[in-house]
């Protein structure tokens, strides 16, 4: 179960911020106020992004029941690589060689933080 806890958060935090993107395009178009504010309503890319928020708080809380905050809050960066990732394939953002080195590095991260950690997976 936990697993599975883990695979669906970056995944449910990726979509949440490539569908709140993809509203930021509508509703740029308008200034803050009552059409903005209809708009944002009727977004459907908006109402994904707050419901994949929504997965992703009922996820987490039922990390958090499983695991410790020192070892979870640290593993849960994998989404930065995620979003990153998805960034680049839905919206053609650069990933410059600092981005790189950032993923290298959160990679060592999580490796070396789940190297001796056998509660992830149970």
């Amino acid at each position: 179960m936990l697993l599975f806890l883990w695979l669906s958060m970056p995944l449910f935090d990726t979509v949440s911020q490539i569908a709140m993107k993809k509203a930021s395009f509508v509703l740029q178009k308008f200034s803050f106020g009552g059409e903005w504010l209809f708009q944002a309503i009727s977004n459907h890319n908006l109402w994904v992004s707050v419901s994949c928020d929504l997965a992703s708080f009922l996820i987490w809380m039922g990390i958090l029941k499983r695991s410790e905050l020192s070892f979870a809050y640290p593993i849960s960066s994998v989404s930065y690589i995620t979003i990153l990732i998805a960034s680049w394939y839905w919206f053609g953002e650069k990933i410059g060689l600092l981005h790189g080195i950032g993923v290298g590095l959160i990679t060592i991260g999580v490796v070396l933080i789940c190297w001796d950690e056998k509660s992830v997976i149970s």
